[in-house]
Parts: C-alpha cells; structure tokens; sequence
C-alpha cells in the first residue's frame, strides 16, 4: 500500500510511501518529480501510475511510474488533457483516465466528464511506460 503525493494544508508534496505490514510502519521511498495533489494512481505490471493532479498552480497533463525494484520515478508520456480529480483504473494491460476537470472543481465549465483516455504500450521498453491516446 502507498500513499502519493498530496497536500499538507500548506503545501503540495510529491513524497511517497509505502505500508510495511512486517514492521508495521510507514518508510518514505523515492520522490515523484513533481509535487501532485488529485491525481490518479493504479498499479499496472508491477509498477505504481501517478497521473494528472493539481501541482498547486494548475492541473497537469503528466504522468509518472514507479518502479518498485529500483526505487526510482520514471517520466511517461503526457495525457492529451490536463486532468485534476482523474479517476484513473486498468483493465487488460490498458490504462485508463477518466473524468476530472482541468480548472479550479468548482468552475462546471471545466468538468472532463465525458472525456476518457486510454494508453497503449510505448516503444520504449526500457521504461515500459505508457502514451496516452484520445478514444
């Protein structure tokens, strides 16, 4: 179990960490890049998505992935949308984004709920991580 990036009240965190049941701790692990508050997060052939969110000045298009065997973030192809409050899942080796919105929740104008997009298997295998294409 993990727990991504956030906001503290006062700040936006891009610090991880993950539930030890043995000890029956939390320890911090490598940092995101970038400090993210409402994004998605799924876990997709053994490695951890954070993807959209809000970095305190607007919402992003990023996403990252988390290789748990190397403790490091890798950058990912960008979604096609800025996504804040993205509800995000997999299914069949897909990753999916949907919904969220790309302006402060409370403008209505800015609600993404009929826009979800889909990722496909980039070509580069070293980082295994994914590009998001429009469906």
């Amino acid at each position: 179990m993990y727990a991504v990036g956030g906001h503290d009240g006062w700040s936006y965190l891009n610090t991880v960490e993950r539930w030890d049941p043995q000890a029956r701790q939390w320890n911090y692990v490598a940092s995101m890049s970038t400090p993210r508050s409402t994004m998605g997060v799924t876990a997709l052939n053994g490695k951890l998505f954070a993807v959209g969110g809000r970095d305190g000045s607007s919402c992003l298009r990023s996403m990252e992935c988390f290789d748990p065997h190397t403790n490091k973030w890798s950058m990912c192809a960008p979604m096609s949308k800025r996504r804040g409050g993205v509800g995000v899942a997999t299914y069949n080796n897909f990753l999916y984004a949907v919904g969220g919105h790309d302006a402060p929740a409370s403008n209505h104008c800015s609600r993404l709920s009929d826009c979800v997009e889909r990722s496909v298997n980039a070509p580069d295998t070293q980082s295994r991580c994914l590009t998001t294409i429009r469906i």
